[in-house]
């Protein structure tokens, strides 16, 4: 799979407490200037790791400025297990086709833990992505 750098929201970054991704996207205006059902797609690159029962909520948020003061939550999972966390573990969410955001990015909380380890990958996607059963 190829990844542009300008749609990846994440790369191998480590998360072991509630952060969101290291870079955003920006559309350019409001809306869906790309043109295109957007979905995000997340991809754990090494396996997490916690204290006790961990867990971990993957979002989409969105923002009409680029420091997200006042983010929008417009797609999220339920709290993940720290177990299903392992290399090769994928979701999709999908941005709300009348998200009407210049800005987007990913954020990730951690519900109950600490993580000790793991790392995540996170890019757009535009057509439903191959998750090989998951």
């Amino acid at each position: 799979m190829i990844i542009e750098n300008l749609t990846q929201f994440s790369d191998s970054q480590a998360v072991t407490e509630t952060a969101e991704g290291d870079y955003y996207v920006n559309q350019l205006a409001a809306g869906v200037a790309i043109g295109q059902q957007l979905s995000v797609i997340f991809l754990v690159t090494t396996a997490f790791a916690g204290q006790g029962s961990s867990t971990l909520v993957l979002a989409v948020q969105g923002d009409s400025d680029s420091a997200f003061g006042t983010a929008v939550t417009l797609s999220a999972t339920e709290a993940i297990d720290e177990s299903l966390l392992v290399a090769g573990y994928s979701r999709e969410l999908v941005v709300p086709a009348n998200a009407s955001y210049q800005y987007l990015r990913v954020y990730y909380t951690v519900a109950s833990g600490p993580m000790t380890a793991g790392k995540i990958q996170a890019h757009l996607g535009f057509t439903p992505y191959e998750r090989n059963g998951l």
